[in-house]
């Protein structure tokens, strides 16, 4: 049997791992006094006592020497230590353990932000709903894939999923800068404002950007691919893959007065240095078909890892070998390595 998955919701149940308390002689006994007390990942200590007062009433005697505690309304996510006390009628007993509860929402941590579903998981290894170990292990199973998530963002230098956020820049120059990953499906409704004079405040509103992505007047969205300028305009030119926009540039109309100059920020220093700040959805219009496949396959490996210690695999038959490392993994995701981030790769 496997670890619980416990989440952040302040409506879930988290049960504590049960406890068997035992007397001197090692028989299962029903102490006098019976604590359960549980530690967040902040420090609060709550003490739970059997048949104490709200809310420290809920430890439930199940059999003899055998109590059980299921607690709400936590949502630090975080490790959580318990120490289960029963002292009396023979017993002194202290029993440790730990649960964990996994964020929902966090950036990094939250399910809608993982390359691999846990269903997809189960089908790449071979299991079945129904099957007696489906459900056994979906801790360890959230556990690799959260990890293969952070793992594909550390080396792409990106993320595939889409974020709704501001983000400020220090502008490379007058005319042009780099930004991250604009999807391009919702590149029409990406707001830009400026700080011109340094103190931190976005004065000036760009608005939206020029035709034909929208309405504004004083800037577009390129692709930024200065080595072959035929992709800067046409996110699906590579392969037919939707890239997305990672360009700003500003555009002067003749004849047109832009509010504050129709002008990236100058930046001098002792001033704010991230004078552009752009409002849009971040990372990529679908994450693709190759980050999602190197996904699976690292998921799998990592999750195997538990039957084979050190690296090492084998039967009475083979003896030992050594497991060796995907090389498709990388080829999968090489050409989506952001180069303004990674370096060598």
């Amino acid at each position: 049997m496997g670890a619980q998955v416990l989440y952040d919701s302040a409506t879930e149940a988290t049960a504590v791992t049960p406890v068997d308390f035992l007397n001197a002689s090692g028989v299962t006994t029903d102490p006098v006094t019976i604590t359960c007390v549980v530690t967040d990942p902040t420090g609060v200590i709550t003490n739970y006592n059997y048949g104490g007062s709200p809310p420290n009433n809920i430890i439930t005697r199940t059999s003899a020497g055998n109590y059980s505690l299921t607690v709400t309304g936590i949502t630090v996510p975080g490790l959580y230590m318990f120490v289960w006390v029963g002292s009396g009628n023979g017993v002194q007993q202290i029993t440790p353990g730990t649960f964990r509860l996994i964020p929902l929402t966090d950036v990094g941590y939250g399910m809608q932000y993982w390359y691999t579903g846990m269903e997809e998981l189960k089908s790449r290894l071979g299991l079945l709903p129904g099957d007696k170990n489906y459900n056994s292990f979906n801790y360890e199973m959230q556990l690799a894939i959260h990890c293969v998530a952070n793992w594909i963002n550390g080396y792409a230098g990106r993320h595939f999923y889409q974020l709704q956020e501001a983000r400020t820049y220090f502008p490379e120059s007058i005319e042009e800068t780099g930004i991250d990953d604009l999807a391009p499906s919702m590149a029409a409704n990406t707001l830009v404002n400026l700080d011109y004079d340094g103190d931190g405040i976005f004065e000036t509103a760009w608005g939206k950007p020029a035709s034909p992505l929208g309405t504004g007047t004083f800037y577009q969205l390129k692709t930024g691919r200065p080595s072959n300028p035929a992709d800067n305009w046409n996110p699906n030119a590579r392969g037919g893959v939707a890239w997305p926009y990672n360009q700003l540039q500003a555009i002067l109309y003749p004849g047109t007065a832009a509010p504050g100059g129709q002008w990236l920020p100058f930046v001098w220093p002792y001033s704010h240095l991230n004078r552009v700040q752009v409002i849009g959805t971040w990372g990529w219009d679908y994450i693709p078909p190759e980050v999602q496949q190197a996904s699976l396959m690292l998921c799998t490996d990592i999750y195997k890892s538990r039957e084979a210690p050190w690296g090492l695999a084998g039967t009475a038959e083979t003896g030992l070998v050594r497991i060796q490392s995907n090389p498709w993994v990388v080829e999968l995701l090489r050409r989506y390595v952001n180069p303004k981030r990674k370096w060598g790769c």
